[in-house]
């Protein structure tokens, strides 16, 4: 729908199955659910009720040229009841030289999926999305609600918003192989990591863990456990009557360090900023160089800081010429600068 023009269908029950497999690759084989074609097109999908199977759903289909929106086509698929069951799902084309304007919302229903990519935009706010696979490149996934997506993996510049759930025993990869560029993607959110905020299993490749769920906000992200080999920890520092505030990383399990990798601090300026001790990383099982009862250093990589440029080091009250960035405290099992 939405070939080359302007195309709406709203389903409010019964069932719409498209039969044929076809291949996903060719956005007009039977079986695949192509929501706006070509340049200029426009192709909207409300699903409210009854089921819609295929082997495919591609949103926004065609890949602008680079010369302005009006190139691109605009495709939107909104899920408020029923069901959609597919193959793959992708919500958005890789736009290189244009801009994606592929959009899916979520409020209701169920979304079933064998493979999942976003390059557009994907707003899960209830209902339950279900994934075997997850790629986020270009585009930015927000669940508010609840997903089981056993893989999602961020690359480039893609971000996963959480502040709802995702199922216990998913993996998010957070950044790709070194040689590939840019090896962003970006993972936040904040809740109270039981019914919120909760992202699950993560891997650490590269790229950027921010703790609240906006750039600068202050908030708590609780992973089940941690992995990291490179990327940044990005903990978020506000002030108010004198009082400070900062965001962490809560992780259940254990959070182990097997890379270089970087807590980068964003705060006020030391002077304004209220001398005291801030946790950025909370873990039971913590494998990050953190000094041994008996003496030396345990194995593992130890993060190093990038602090501001007005926050000497001495402003900060658990660093001082005589101790380490990381301070391991052994009767709170708690990470903190």
């Amino acid at each position: 729908m939405g070939f080359g023009g302007v195309g709406v269908f709203n389903q409010t029950g019964g069932t719409n199955t498209l039969i044929q497999p076809g291949s996903v690759n060719d956005d007009r084989d039977a079986g695949v659910l192509s929501i706006c074609v070509n340049y200029g097109g426009t192709g909207t999908y409300n699903l409210s009720g009854g089921s819609l199977t295929a082997a495919g759903v591609v949103i926004d289909a065609e890949v602008g040229l680079g010369y302005g929106d009006e190139f691109d086509g605009v495709g939107v698929l909104n899920v408020s009841g029923g069901s959609l069951n597919t193959g793959t799902l992708e919500v958005g084309r890789p736009q290189l030289l244009g801009s994606s304007q592929a959009i899916m919302t979520l409020t209701g229903g169920v979304v079933t999926a064998s493979d999942l990519t976003v390059n557009g935009q994907l707003n899960d706010q209830a209902g339950s999305l279900t994934a075997a696979s997850a790629t986020i490149d270009l585009g930015s996934m927000t669940v508010d609600g609840a997903a089981n997506c056993a893989t999602i993996t961020l690359g480039y510049i893609g971000t996963l918003t959480v502040n709802g759930v995702l199922t216990s025993g998913n993996t998010v990869v957070v950044g790709i192989l070194p040689g590939f560029s840019p090896q962003g993607g970006t993972l936040d959110g904040a809740g109270n990591g039981s019914t919120t905020g909760f992202v699950a299993n993560v891997l650490l490749i590269s790229g950027v863990i921010q703790p609240g769920n906006s750039v600068s906000a202050i908030g708590t992200l609780t992973a089940q456990s941690l992995t990291a080999s490179g990327g940044t920890i990005q903990s978020n520092f506000a002030a108010s009557s004198g009082v400070g505030r900062n965001s962490e990383l809560i992780v259940q399990g254990t959070a182990a360090f097997t890379g270089p990798t970087t807590f980068d601090i964003s705060a006020p300026t030391a002077a304004a900023f209220p001398v005291g001790t801030y946790a950025l990383l909370t873990s039971t099982g913590l494998n990050a160089g953190q000094p041994l009862a008996s003496g030396g250093v345990a194995p593992g990589f130890l993060p190093t800081f990038d602090l501001p440029a007005s926050a000497a080091r001495n402003s900060w009250s658990i660093i001082s010429a005589s101790q380490t960035i990381f301070c391991w405290m052994f009767s709170r099992a708690r990470q903190i600068i």
